[in-house]
């Protein structure tokens, strides 16, 4: 049992990748799913974060399908692995990392400061940020992506694929 704190009573803070609740469903309309994870840490008493960039980027229509899919595979890797690569290489693929770019490119710091504003109210401590940099990332779209790092107030930490 937590206290108010988000402590067990012995000092240690429970925290969580919010990768973790990559399959809750966003809130009807919302553009980001900060309520979403934010509601989910509270139910779990969590009070520590590494925040998943792409819960606070618009929703990437394919990979909500593919979500949808992997769901109903039973754990079948094979069939996993070919939705994935048919998500990545179909013919929204491009279309989808073009609009994503484009946002990481025109959207303001002031939507990462009223991010770290949701977390801070809520209590909770964002203590890194993970993007998945790709071999496709233009020098311009990094220099956005650790912007927005510095206006969470963390650091990144990323994964080339």
């Amino acid at each position: 049992m937590l206290g108010q704190s988000g402590t067990n009573g012995s000092g240690v803070k429970l925290g969580v990748c919010t990768y973790s609740f990559r399959e809750l469903p966003r809130e009807a309309g919302a553009k980001d799913a900060v309520g979403t994870v934010l509601a989910a840490m509270k139910a779990c008493g969590a009070t520590q974060c590494e925040l998943f960039s792409p819960q606070l980027e618009p929703e990437d229509p394919a990979i909500t399908a593919f979500m949808k899919q992997v769901a109903q595979m039973n754990g079948d890797s094979k069939a996993i692995s070919a939705a994935y690569h048919k998500m990545q290489t179909g013919p929204e693929a491009k279309a989808s990392r073009d609009a994503l770019r484009q946002w990481r490119l025109s959207t303001p710091m002031d939507h990462f400061h009223a991010v770290r504003k949701q977390f801070d109210n809520a209590g909770v401590n964002i203590y890194a940020y993970t993007i998945n940099f790709g071999k496709d990332y233009t020098d311009q779209e990094l220099d956005a992506c650790f912007k927005q790092t510095q206006a969470l107030g963390r650091a990144a930490f990323g994964s080339l694929r």
